[in-house]
């Protein structure tokens, strides 16, 4: 955490010694975690909003990308609200430096939760979980789709996830996404990591369109 600074990405402000036990110290989140933060029945997002909590997410995981970390475990749950209503990326306990291969292998599975996994790192015919950014990609959409359906739960009555997906399966998008948002999503879960954008190429087409949509609202609200 401390080579990492980025304004979407939850910063490490000191590591406080008590009792011999390390406390991590870092900015407190107004808002918690956005999970619990889109579940609130009161609350009421517009797209413009939902797209903006996407696109801080994307701006967070670009530069863990970038400085060659896996976070693995990339969900609503582990993205905080700040006061001025800012997405952080967090919950690096599971986050790995993979600065000499890219890659990472895991060899329990049960420590993470299946469901925001890739195909590939669930794959019950390898005895390791093999993890890269390209995972953390398919686990990116996964928490689109959290946002959109307003923290609702993956693969409800999926027992066997691995083969559900090897099918050619995949989450059911909200009808009304538009089509750039669900292409992206079907993108982001492509069978083959190599098939899968980058998360600078998911920035640049979030900014691409949130600009067209901000182009729009404009438009439509010029006085006759």
């Amino acid at each position: 955490m401390s080579k990492v600074h980025h304004e979407n990405v939850l910063q490490l402000i000191c590591i406080v010694i008590k009792d011999n036990i390390p406390h991590v110290v870092t900015p407190f989140a107004e808002n918690g975690d956005l999970k619990k933060y889109i579940s609130r029945r009161e609350k009421t997002f517009t797209l413009l909003d939902q797209l903006g909590f996407c696109l801080d997410i994307a701006r967070g995981m670009e530069c863990l990308e970038r400085n060659h970390i896996v976070h693995r475990d990339l969900a609503c749950r582990n993205c905080l609200v700040s006061e001025d209503y800012k997405i952080q990326v967090t919950d690096f306990g599971l986050a790995r430096d993979i600065y000499q291969t890219d890659i990472y292998e895991a060899k329990n599975k049960r420590e993470l939760l299946m469901r925001w996994m890739s195909i590939e790192t669930i794959n019950p015919r390898n005895s390791v979980c093999v993890f890269t950014s390209k995972s953390d990609v398919w686990s990116y959409a996964i928490t689109l789709w959290e946002i959109f359906t307003k923290g609702g739960r993956p693969y409800v009555g999926i027992l066997d996830l691995w083969n559900y997906l090897q099918r050619g399966n995949r989450l059911q998008v909200p009808q009304d996404l538009p089509a750039e948002i669900t292409e992206l999503m079907e993108q982001c879960w492509k069978q083959a990591p190599s098939d899968r954008p980058n998360f600078t190429e998911i920035v640049k087409t979030l900014e691409d369109f949130m600009h067209k949509m901000s182009l729009l609202e404009s438009f439509l609200n010029i006085p006759d």
